[in-house]
């Protein structure tokens, strides 16, 4: 991941709320020039909240909500200033500080391209790679980034055998398994579930011992997944070791992933997942992609913010997997993947980072 002080890159940082204001700091990097700073206040009303709640199903409409409360006055002449420098791409990063904005979705904000009467969702734009960037108080050494043929993965395909008895639809492993071979085409690659190279059932258990006997550049988890309010957390659907359904919600896994260590876990994970990044603004319930990056310190997650159909999953993947090949910058790569993509299934992959 690029950090924030790319060329031609929007640092945008919301601070913890004061007397019901959030404040906004922003910053420019452009290409070969000096910062330019700007600030400002968001003001998330009474009147914006039920905006949102009826927005909730219009990506959209719901981003541009968003983004017409962040992006005004300073802070908004400093992003048309930043648009008009940064001809070819400018990059995007909103920080959020302030824990009870997580519960928000972001990772549909919207902002002007070409006039201020056409908003649209930076996610899907080529000319802004966007991320949504969070404070973590995890510490953790940064490592230099390798190149594509150094890195080593850990790939979890958890299919059990009585899915059907969770209300949920059976996958070909083997299938998930040759697309992501070929996606991951050039480094090394461990395999846990039920799969030719498999290690044993992609259960919780191994998926930590295998993060604590090897070091992993990045971790993929293909698996099912819900956020269940009953219960206020998400859950991922593993293995048992009679590949049974082992229902492991977000608690016990960040929990496992603690017990391990920050600086021993992966650099980037990758949720092929339902749901992993799914958000509840009414119960104020963050996604497990956030949770994550905030509380076990991975430094970049990529996940599901609602549903993703399996045929979607399969037309993003290998893109995104040739794209970070091809270049290295994680919320760029993302951008660029979809295009295999379509309809509804647009604006659920979203990236979260430190």
């Amino acid at each position: 991941m690029e950090r924030a002080k790319a060329e031609n890159s929007l640092m945008v940082v919301v601070s913890q709320e004061t007397e019901g204001v959030f404040p906004l700091q922003a910053t420019f990097y452009p290409a070969g020039g000096h910062p330019t700073h700007a600030g400002g206040n968001m003001l998330m009303t009474e009147e914006l909240m039920r905006a949102l709640r009826q927005a909730e199903y219009e990506p959209r409409l719901y981003g541009e909500l968003l983004g017409r409360a962040l992006f005004t006055g300073e802070l908004m002449r400093l992003y048309v200033q930043a648009r008009a420098q940064s001809q070819q791409r400018l990059r995007v990063l909103l920080e959020l500080r302030d824990l009870s904005l997580y519960a928000f979705h972001w990772e549909r904000l919207c902002a002007p391209l070409d006039d201020d009467q056409h908003w649209e969702m930076l996610c899907l734009q080529q000319r802004t790679p966007y991320a949504v960037q969070l404070p973590s108080p995890v510490l953790r050494n940064v490592t230099p980034r390798k190149a594509w043929n150094e890195l080593r993965a850990l790939v979890a395909i958890a299919r059990p055998e009585n899915l059907s008895e969770y209300d949920l639809a059976d996958f070909q492993a083997e299938e998930a398994a040759s697309l992501l071979g070929d996606a991951l085409g050039g480094i090394e690659i461990d395999w846990l579930g039920a799969v030719p190279a498999g290690g044993g059932p992609a259960s919780l258990e191994r998926l930590r011992a295998r993060l604590t006997e090897q070091r992993y550049n990045l971790l993929h988890i293909v698996a099912h997944g819900a956020l269940l309010e009953k219960i206020k957390d998400t859950v991922l659907y593993l293995e048992r070791e009679d590949r049974q359904v082992e229902a492991v919600s977000g608690d016990k896994l960040i929990a496992k992933l603690k017990e391990i260590g920050a600086d021993n876990l992966p650099e980037f994970v990758f949720l092929t997942s339902c749901q992993s990044g799914k958000v509840n603004a009414t119960e104020q319930l963050a996604g497990l992609a956030q949770r994550l990056v905030g509380e076990a310190g991975i430094p970049a997650v990529l996940a599901m913010t609602e549903n993703i159909s399996i045929q979607a999953a399969a037309a993003f993947t290998p893109p995104f997997y040739a794209r970070l090949q091809a270049h290295g910058e994680l919320d760029r790569a993302l951008v660029e993947a979809r295009a295999g993509l379509e309809g509804g299934d647009l604006s659920v992959p979203a990236l979260y980072c430190r």
